[in-house]
């Protein structure tokens, strides 16, 4: 016999030692349950089981824990972006695609840590900006362009228009799409009118 901690309930209790086998994990049947149904999501995110949640659909029946947590912390209704102030609601079953639509923010960045003072409710091109792929977040003294449509700011250089040389802010070189020449499009219509 030997005395091992249950990973759910943290209980110590004494079970028969097995050679060949991994060593015990849960007290019983309930914690061996509670554990199978709080399992990581193929996104990193941890779900919980939550069969009459107002956020899971009848279907799936388990939820990402970090929505319950903010949902147990800020209630439904329409709630404000912690960045921008926004409004964004509560979707049911929600994918984070729908405009409006809130997310939960972990804002440290790591997916695993769900306490209540690290989650906050997020509009969706403010949850992108505090994602891995956005470690190099510009700045708010470097010269960048919005994107009308989502709001997202991207990376510009100042440059000087070939036309007329007036200076510009435009958008930064990358590999499909070369650095902006011209100020507007006036400028570039009137530089192919003048070619021909």
């Amino acid at each position: 016999m030997r005395t091992y901690t249950c990973e759910i309930c943290g209980v110590s209790f004494t079970a028969e030692y097995r050679a060949n086998r991994p060593a015990r994990r849960f007290c019983g049947h309930q914690c061996s349950g509670t554990a199978r149904r709080k399992h990581i999501h193929p996104s990193k995110y941890k779900l919980v089981w939550a069969p009459h949640h107002p956020l899971t659909t009848h279907k799936a029946q388990q939820l990402t824990e970090h929505r319950a947590i903010l949902w147990e912390k800020i209630g439904p209704g329409p709630h404000t972006c912690h960045r921008c102030g926004a409004f964004v609601t509560w979707v049911i079953g929600g994918t984070g695609t729908a405009i409006g639509e809130l997310i939960v923010d972990h804002i440290n960045r790591n997916k695993r840590d769900n306490a209540p003072n690290n989650l906050a409710p997020s509009c969706r091109a403010c949850n992108g900006l505090n994602h891995d792929t956005y470690r190099n977040a510009i700045q708010d003294d470097e010269p960048f362009l919005v994107h009308a449509a989502t709001g997202h700011r991207y990376r510009a250089v100042k440059s000087t228009c070939i036309n007329c040389g007036k200076e510009f802010i435009g958008q930064r070189a990358k590999r499909s799409k070369p650095a902006s020449k011209y100020c507007s499009r006036q400028c570039y219509f009137t530089r192919t009118q003048i070619k021909k």
